[in-house]
């Protein structure tokens, strides 16, 4: 074993391992180096749960303004039903719950009680947004 002119060291079996030179050295992470990047890891996790957040209450919304936008436009339907003269009873609301139901995936319901009062209920399947409603039909 021995160290050449070309900064190799020759081994046992015959074969060289060069040795690293000054011009080939890496980069060690010194204490002031991992002091000064930590605030940036701790920044980045910051925004990734603020960028979780936001997404969440976005979808949030988003739901909200459907169930909301269904009882709205069933209200309008019944009461375009209700102009036209079409007769509104049990089974003819409970069509309209199903399609609305098929359509958006919202659990509806609608009622028709014996005084003539429509309640209207939506909710999507988690139970985070809710719509109720109740409307006379019978030009009261």
């Amino acid at each position: 074993m021995g160290v050449h002119a070309d900064n190799t060291l020759r081994l046992a079996g015959g074969s060289r391992l060069k040795s690293v030179g000054r011009t080939e050295s890496g980069f060690v992470l010194s204490g002031i180096a991992l002091l000064l990047t930590l605030p940036a890891m701790l920044m980045v996790a910051s925004l990734l749960v603020i960028t979780e957040i936001g997404s969440e209450t976005t979808s949030l919304q988003t739901l909200v303004d459907k169930v909301t936008s269904a009882g709205h436009d069933i209200e309008r339907i019944i009461s375009r039903m209700e102009n036209q003269d079409i007769q509104i009873t049990p089974k003819t609301l409970a069509e309209l719950a199903d399609n609305y139901r098929a359509t958006t995936g919202l659990l509806v319901e609608i009622v028709l009680s014996d005084e003539n009062l429509i309640s209207i209920s939506i909710e999507d399947p988690g139970g985070v947004a809710r719509y109720s409603s109740v409307m006379r039909i019978g030009g009261e």
